[in-house]
């Protein structure tokens, strides 16, 4: 049975982004979050490894004596078969159970308007009727309002984020209202004297959850148990970990019957995916824009993709930083159409709560939800 992980740190957090810092050359080291499926997963790993070493299973956690155990009990370092992993989200406890957010998908546009805030969708624009447009090409997002729309910043709770699936525009909740950034002074120390060095002042980004708040993860394969206090992120802080029972990512019957009856599936990123084609997932034509297999019979109508994001990490084995990745962020939408009846609704079964990335989709990277659509 799996299991879902809420964790909220002692103090605060610290997840570094990829761009490089060292004391004297930058004055901010700055985070990331939520954090990428990487540092969730290196951090159950790690967990893996002490429970076998409480248990007499390994003595030597490092891969100097004991590499084939160390990599049979927890796997190696870039063995990514022991755990399956899906998310992580920013996550709130309320009323008893944990709620996820999710990040404002990149089709939900914010009015400009006085008052309270008005949001809608973008959609394709209708292809006119014997149009010179090449039937490869991706059409046009609209929003059907007079003024120009700005992108939805901040999150959408999960109550909600099952409505937007549904076709309907939905609050964001903003950022602010789940975490804060706080920036630290630090010093460099001349090792040799064990006194200040002149000129490596330095500022370092925190990340403080709002209260209830914190992250969620759902390990599908690999854990059964989980201790109260784990070490996790940079300099290894102190954080509570809660484990829930795995609820079932069950789509309404309504949504499925909708996509069935219209032809027409999104697929909604929610977190970071490493695809190789770069915005384009593997099993979508380049040129043809059509799918392939495994998930055939559909045609990419259009895409709101935001720009890449560069995604690393540091072998902590070899000690030398990894190379970077550009993802497509979470929040990229794409809106397929199909060719052959039944392709859409089959597709919308299989990507539901599954992770579509073309590397790394067991430890959470694509994690992808299915919704409807609809012409401008």
């Amino acid at each position: 049975m799996g299991l879902r992980l809420f964790l909220e740190p002692l103090d605060v957090w610290l997840f570094r982004d990829g761009r490089p810092f060292t004391a004297g050359s930058d004055a901010m080291a700055r985070s990331r979050f939520p954090p990428t499926p990487y540092t969730l997963y290196g951090m159950l790993r790690s967990l893996l490894l002490f429970q076998a070493a409480a248990q007499g299973r390994v003595q030597d956690l490092g891969f100097g004596q004991q590499p084939e155990l160390v990599a049979t009990v927890a796997g190696a370092p870039d063995d990514f078969g022991r755990l399956r992993l899906r998310g992580p989200w920013l996550a709130r406890q309320e009323n008893g159970t944990v709620v996820r957010y999710f990040p404002a998908p990149a089709d939900l546009v914010r009015l400009d308007q006085v008052g309270e805030p008005q949001y809608a969708l973008l959609a394709p624009a209708q292809p006119a009727p014997l149009s010179a447009t090449p039937a490869s090409s991706l059409q046009p997002l609209w929003a059907r309002h007079p003024e120009p729309p700005s992108p939805a910043e901040g999150y959408v709770a999960e109550p909600e984020f099952w409505r937007y699936l549904a076709g309907q525009a939905v609050p964001t909740v903003h950022a602010g209202v789940l975490f804060i950034r706080e920036r630290r002074p630090g010093l460099g120390i001349d090792r040799t004297t064990r006194t200040a060095a002149e000129g490596l002042l330095y500022m370092v980004e925190y990340v403080r959850p709002c209260q209830g708040a914190g992250l969620a993860v759902d390990v599908l394969d690999g854990l059964e148990q989980v201790p109260p206090l784990v070490a996790f992120g940079g300099e290894a802080r102190g954080s509570r970990c809660t484990a829930w029972p795995l609820p079932p990512e069950q789509p309404p019957d309504s949504l499925r019957e909708r996509v069935a009856s219209s032809g027409r599936v999104k697929l909604v990123l929610a977190t970071p995916a490493l695809f190789r084609q770069g915005w384009l997932p593997a099993w979508v034509d380049q040129t043809a824009l059509r799918t392939t297999e495994p998930y055939p019979g559909l045609r990419l109508v259009s895409a709101a993709v935001p720009r890449a994001e560069a995604i690393g990490g540091f072998d902590l084995v070899k000690r030398i930083p990894r190379p970077m990745r550009p993802a497509v962020p979470a929040g990229g939408v794409y809106f397929f159409e199909e060719d052959e009846r039944g392709a859409a609704v089959r597709a919308f079964d299989r990507w539901f709560g599954a992770c579509l990335s073309d590397d790394h989709a067991g430890i959470g990277f694509g994690l992808a939800y299915a919704g409807a659509w609809n012409y401008a």
